[in-house]
């Protein structure tokens, strides 16, 4: 079962047993301990402004750099920043998942793809501000670790964007 199955499925028995979008505060590191260095927690603080506060180690790992509290907005190239507004705001607005393929480059030409799984999660107002997510890098190059230049790997392209029912309306 791949890493994106087993978060979709994970979700989909939170959303189910809260009768809706559920909290950060549910997610269970425990049930997810399989798939952990893939996943990604973030706060949406608005336009252009996506905070991951959680960043698995295999995500680290594949793009080289920590992008835990920084505004991801920052380091996305002006081709693809409105993209992935319209990418995040229709996961936490419609309520819906949302996957993602982008082709992205390291600056030395290597080339890899990536895929992103994110699903809408409310803070403790109740507000739709969290996501949960997984990502993946295929055909990649390995990055340096710990690099300290985070503009080093790079989006080029969104190839392809999907959403997904969570037992409401889908864009």
């Amino acid at each position: 079962m791949t890493v994106h199955k087993q978060l979709s499925d994970y979700y989909q028995n939170l959303f189910n047993a809260q009768g809706g979008v559920p909290a950060r505060s549910d997610i269970n590191p425990l049930h997810l301990k399989k798939i952990l260095s893939w996943v990604l927690l973030a706060e949406w603080h608005g336009p252009k402004n996506l905070v991951p506060t959680v960043v698995g180690s295999d995500i680290d790992d594949a793009l080289g750099s920590n992008f835990t509290g920084v505004n991801m907005f920052d380091y996305y190239p002006a081709e693809v920043a409105e993209g992935m507004q319209e990418y995040y705001q229709n996961i936490l607005i419609q309520p819906c998942g949302g996957f993602l393929v982008r082709d992205v480059a390291k600056k030395n030409g290597a080339v890899g793809t990536l895929e992103a799984l994110m699903f809408p999660l409310h803070d403790e107002r109740g507000l739709r501000n969290r996501l949960i997510g997984s990502m993946f890098i295929k055909n990649k190059e390995t990055a340096q670790p710990n690099n300290p230049d985070k503009r080093t790997f790079t989006s080029m392209a969104i190839t392809k964007v999907e959403y997904q029912d969570i037992g409401l309306v889908c864009p």
